[in-house]
Order: C-alpha cells, then structure tokens, then sequence
C-alpha cells in the first residue's frame, strides 16, 4: 500500500505495523468502540421518560 502512495493507515487488525517514515498509523479497537456505544445507550435509555413509568395503584 506505501508503494502505491498511501500516506495514512487506519488499522482495525491487533496487530502492530510496521511502517516506513512519513507514514501515520491509526490503531482502533473495535472492542473498545462497542463498549463506548453500548455505555451511551443505555445512559440514553434510563435518561428517556419511558424508563420512568410507573404504575398508579387505585
């Protein structure tokens, strides 16, 4: 890929590259990122007026 001329490298695998200068790497854990999503969603959920429904005893 650096021969063909990429500059950037965004790398999903849990692996270490190996690359030659003038070239940036960014490593991201996908893992990581799920746990980032699930936490906001359920932060959402228990903030949504649907979560505080109670019953009316009469």
């Amino acid at each position: 890929m650096v021969e063909a001329g990429v500059t950037s490298i965004l790398n999903f695998a849990p692996t270490v590259l190996s690359v030659p200068d003038g070239v940036d790497v960014r490593k991201v854990d996908l893992s990581i990122e799920l746990q980032i999503l699930a936490y906001h969603v359920q932060r959402k959920a228990a903030a949504s007026p649907a979560a505080d429904v109670t019953e009316d005893s009469a």
